[in-house]
Formats: C-alpha cells, sequence, structure tokens
C-alpha cells in the first residue's frame, strides 16, 4: 500500500480503525419464567377442586334460569338442556379442568365454552334415547325433529352454559384454594 492509500483509509475512519472502547459483557439471561408467570393467573393446584366443582355443577343451571326469566327461553333451555348438561357436558367439563389444572393452564371460560358447545353435539343421541324410552312415544319422525330442533337450541345455549360454567368455577376455585 502506498502512503496515499494509507492516509486516504485513515481519514474515512472506517470501523476497523475506530477504538471499541471497554469491552463489554453481555448482560446475564433473565430467568426462566414459571407456569405462573407464563400464564399470568394464580395457581389453582394441580387437581380439580371436587368441592368447587359440583358446587358449580348446581349452581350453573339455577344461575342461567334466575337471570334468564326475563328472557324467557333460558330458563326453559335449563331444563330440556338439563340431560345434555348432565351426560355430555359435566364430563366435559371435567376432562377440561383437570387438563387445565395438570398443565398449569389459566381457567379460561372461553375454553369451557368451546367444550359445551362440542358436548352439544351429543344432544340428539340423548334426546332419542329419552323419546325412546317415554310412554307418551310420538310417531318416530317427530321424535327425529324433535330432537334436531333440541340439538340446534342446545348449540345456541351450550357455550352460554359453558361460560357460566368456567367463570363460576374459576371464582369457586379461586375462593376454596385461599
Amino acid at each position: 500500500m502506498t502512503e496515499k492509500t494509507i492516509i486516504t483509509v485513515a481519514s474515512i475512519g472506517g470501523p476497523w480503525l475506530r477504538d471499541p472502547g471497554p469491552r463489554r459483557e453481555r448482560p446475564a439471561p433473565p430467568p426462566p419464567l414459571t407456569n405462573e408467570a407464563r400464564s399470568g393467573v394464580e395457581p389453582y393446584g394441580t387437581k380439580v377442586n371436587v368441592i368447587a366443582f359440583a358446587l358449580t355443577v348446581v349452581a350453573t343451571p339455577l344461575m342461567i334460569g334466575i337471570i334468564g326469566i326475563p328472557l324467557v327461553l333460558p330458563p326453559f333451555a335449563a331444563v330440556f338442556g338439563l340431560p345434555v348438561y348432565l351426560m355430555a357436558g359435566v364430563p366435559a367439563f371435567w376432562l377440561l379442568a383437570q387438563q387445565m389444572h395438570r398443565n398449569g393452564l389459566a381457567l379460561c371460560p372461553r375454553r369451557f365454552a368451546k367444550a359445551g358447545f362440542f358436548a352439544s353435539f351429543f344432544a340428539p343421541f340423548f334426546y332419542s334415547v329419552c323419546f325412546s324410552v317415554s310412554p307418551a312415544r310420538l310417531h318416530p319422525n317427530q321424535d327425529t325433529d324433535l330432537a334436531l330442533v333440541f340439538w340446534a337450541f342446545g348449540a345456541l345455549f351450550a357455550p352460554l352454559f359453558g361460560a357460566v360454567f368456567g367463570a363460576t368455577y374459576r371464582s369457586l376455585a379461586k375462593t376454596f384454594a385461599a
């Protein structure tokens, strides 16, 4: 290299010629997050709170029936949806609550609403069994039509039951965990 080249490079002041200053060390990584910090919720334990769950199973239809009296339809949904709620909804809610407790997930009413909606798909089966056993037997086509009508209303009200169930269970589990 000639003198002119060295002076030109020095006058430009490329990064390779600058003084880097004192050597910096990398900051220490943050401590790993626990499940509590990740989900942002209080821990409710790793097992389903049986007392809170049982109270919620009883309280949900009562709350929907009492609160829904001015709306007229929810009390009937509580009466006609009770077989599906007890035979499909409660086991689905139990399994979901077990999974959420075991994995440290938040007790989110939206998840219970989804579980209720998918459990309502069993409604035609339960109602066809109930209608086939009932002494006041209808015509077979009426049985099927009535079961599908109950399923349609169940598909509307099952997420409501699930969301109310989830919110009530979360509240009671928090109360009984403290």
